[in-house]
């Protein structure tokens, strides 16, 4: 006798990118174990599927797949929103739900759009805002600086002076490559260093960084804890970090949200919404100033400042609105209104 059916659909690229939208508010991690397979056959067709998971009542269950087309696949995500069902999507490597894996599909789970960032570009506001803010919290001395993250080197390259090496980790080689090429002839080259990683540990030694940068990196990440503790590792004893996550009471989703029959992803107030509600939309985690102080002391730092940074407002697209709004509302580099902040500055020692 069947006790349990749940429907569910599935796609997965040729790369091994899959998504699915579950006619459930979250599978199991065993049910997500289980749909191993299918995401194969899935990625191996190159369309979508639909699945039916089937639990019976000795505990025991299979699933089974249909192909699906495109069109319909997502004509039935639009109906699964519309009628308020839950729609549970993942964004990962296939392999990603292997049994042996569990541990990265749990912590991609509370966040399943998780998506890469994009990084800023130079000569914006940002940068500078950012450059000047470290600046004024830098320890004497200069030594080792890591950029965890580092992207194109837009923002490291304004702290390395201060240092006498650099080194800048990330898992993007495009972003490298700019990075190389923003250092072809420049005097700062002898003392940077690139390392592209796919993952932890970064490849260097113990407590060999004197300051650790993370620019809204952390909101990306499968593992924030994982890469808490790497950088804790990397830090010196007395070593400082500092790093940045995205404000949750700035009136915009900064990273965009995959809202279904909504192309134009950056709605207000999306970042005010329950946790659970904006997670499971957005596509990178936001942060309130006691969540982000939480992890990072988790993590074993200790922490010694936290503030607000003010809303550069890049995204502005009319030179004169965006000076405009700079002058009259958001002056100056930190706020302490949340509200005209995009990001948290964390300061912590090791």
């Amino acid at each position: 006798m069947f006790v349990q059916q749940r429907q569910f659909l599935l796609q997965a690229n040729y790369q091994g990118g899959t998504q699915g939208s579950f006619r459930i508010k979250k599978p199991p991690g065993e049910q997500c174990f289980q749909l191993h397979q299918g995401l194969l056959a899935a990625r191996n067709r190159g369309g979508p599927l639909e699945g039916t998971r089937t639990r019976t009542a000795d505990g025991l269950g299979h699933t089974e797949f249909a192909p699906l087309s495109d069109f319909l696949f997502r004509v039935r995500c639009g109906i699964v929103f519309l009628l308020g069902t839950h729609e549970y999507k993942v964004t990962k490597d296939v392999s990603d739900l292997n049994p042996e894996n569990s541990h990265k599909a749990q912590n991609n789970d509370s966040v399943p759009n998780l998506a890469s960032g994009l990084p800023a570009h130079s000569g914006q506001l940002i940068l500078r805002r950012r450059a000047r803010l470290v600046a004024s919290i830098l320890p004497d001395g200069g030594g080792h600086l890591l950029d965890f993250g580092c992207g194109n080197g837009a923002q490291t390259l304004l702290l390395a002076p201060s240092f006498e090496k650099t080194t800048g980790v990330d898992i993007n080689d495009d972003f490298l490559k700019g990075f190389r090429l923003a250092l072809d002839g420049d005097i700062l080259a002898k003392k940077v260093q690139l390392i592209s990683t796919g993952g932890l540990p970064v490849d260097l030694p113990d407590a060999s960084v004197d300051v650790a940068t993370s620019f809204t990196v952390l909101e990306h990440v499968p593992d924030e804890m994982a890469v808490l503790k790497d950088l804790f590792r990397l830090l010196e004893p007395g070593g400082r970090l500092i790093l940045t996550v995205p404000n949750r009471w700035w009136v915009f989703e900064t990273h965009g949200a995959n809202l279904p029959l909504l192309p134009w992803n950056r709605i207000p107030f999306v970042s005010w919404w329950p946790k659970k509600l904006h997670d499971r939309w957005a596509r990178a985690r936001i942060y309130r100033r006691v969540d982000i102080i939480r992890l990072v002391e988790a993590a074993g730092f200790h922490v010694d400042d936290t503030f607000h940074m003010t809303a550069p407002m890049d995204t502005i697209p009319w030179p004169m609105v965006r000076n405009l709004s700079r002058k009259i509302v958001f002056r100056g580099d930190r706020t302490n209104l949340p509200f005209l902040a995009t990001e948290i500055v964390v300061v912590a020692t090791r």
